[in-house]
C-alpha cells in the first residue's frame, strides 16, 4: 500500500479559513498531511487566465481555488480522491435544513446527482485535467451510490441537533468527536493524492466501514 498524503488549499481570508480543521481530521485519520499557499494576487491573477481557457460558460467560482489546488499538488502527485458527490448523495448543504420532509430530501439528492456533470464534475474534470492530474471520486462510485442511497432519507435530514452529512459523519467519527466541520461551498476542500492510481484500493473499504459502524444495511448492492 502505498502513502497516502492529503492536500488542501489556504487562503489568508480568515472566514474561508478550513485549514485547523482539515488538519485536525488528517491526523485523526492518520494521513500524511500537507497545506498550499494562494495569496490573493495569485487567485486574481489565474482568475483571469481561467476564463480564456473555458470552452464554454462557467460560473463556479470554485473553480479558481480547485485550479490552484491541482497546480501545486502536480509536483507531487499524479492521481487524487475527490469528495465530489458527497454532499450529494447524503445532503451535505444548509438549506437542507429546510427540507419539509424526508421524501423532499430524497428527491432534491436525485435533483442534484442528475445535475452533477454540468457543475462539480465539470470544475474537478477541468481544474485536474489542466495540470495532468488524474481524478478518482469514490461517492460517485456505483456500489457507494448505491448503498448511499439505500439509507432511510430520515437519516439525511438536518434536525435534533443534527448537521449536514450527519450519517456519514458519524461512520467517521472519531473519539467521540465529530470531524469533518461545515465547509465553505467556494473552496475545493481536499485531496486525496497518491503517487500511482494503485492507491485507490485504500478507499475501497468505504462501503464496507459503513456497514461496520451501523449506518447502512449489512448487505447490498449483490454482495
Amino acid at each position: 500500500m502505498h502513502e497516502v498524503s492529503g492536500f488542501t488549499l489556504g487562503v489568508d481570508a480568515p472566514d474561508l479559513a478550513e485549514r485547523a480543521a482539515a488538519r485536525a481530521s488528517a491526523t485523526a485519520l492518520g494521513v500524511a498531511w500537507n497545506e498550499l499557499m494562494a495569496g490573493e494576487t495569485q487567485v486574481a491573477s489565474r482568475a483571469v487566465e481561467l476564463v480564456a481557457l473555458q470552452d464554454e460558460p462557467f460560473a463556479d467560482s470554485s473553480l479558481i481555488a480547485s485550479d490552484l489546488l491541482c497546480r501545486q499538488l502536480r509536483s507531487h502527485a499524479t492521481v487524487a480522491l475527490s469528495g465530489d458527490g458527497g454532499d450529494e448523495i447524503f445532503g451535505g448543504y444548509l438549506y437542507f435544513h429546510k427540507a419539509p420532509s424526508d421524501r423532499a430530501v430524497h428527491e432534491e439528492l436525485v435533483r442534484k446527482l442528475s445535475m452533477l456533470h454540468l457543475y462539480d464534475c465539470n470544475r474537478a474534470n477541468k481544474a485536474m485535467s489542466a495540470w495532468g492530474v488524474e481524478a478518482r471520486v469514490p461517492f460517485l462510485d456505483k456500489e457507494v451510490l448505491e448503498v448511499a442511497m439505500m439509507i432511510d432519507p430520515s437519516e439525511k435530514m438536518c434536525r435534533n441537533g443534527r448537521m449536514e452529512k450527519w450519517a456519514f459523519r458519524k461512520a467517521f467519527e472519531h473519539g467521540g468527536r465529530v470531524l469533518f466541520g461545515e465547509t465553505d461551498a467556494s473552496m475545493p476542500g481536499a485531496l486525496l493524492a497518491f503517487n500511482t492510481a494503485h492507491s485507490y484500493e485504500h478507499y475501497g473499504n468505504l462501503v464496507t466501514y459503513m456497514r461496520l459502524k451501523g449506518i447502512v444495511p449489512p448487505s447490498s448492492g449483490g454482495n
